[in-house]
């Protein structure tokens, strides 16, 4: 579940086992940040992440959606 606010949503992080909200999905530059992990970047970063991808790979998933 994400809040959205400020422009920003909010909640806890997909990429791995969090237990406070820690991620922000910055909505105005389609970027991410986990504040736990320490770990930035854009869509194709989070799909490479979220389906342990290769960037060609993340490029084509995301075509294909």
């Amino acid at each position: 579940q994400l809040r959205k606010s400020n422009g920003r949503l909010y909640g806890k992080c997909e990429l791995h086992n969090d237990n406070i909200p820690s991620f922000v999905i910055y909505i105005d530059q389609n970027s991410f940040c986990c504040f736990s992990e320490n770990v930035a970047g854009d869509v194709i970063d989070y799909v490479r992440r979220m389906h342990k991808l290769e960037f060609i790979e993340a490029v084509k998933f995301i075509l294909n959606k």
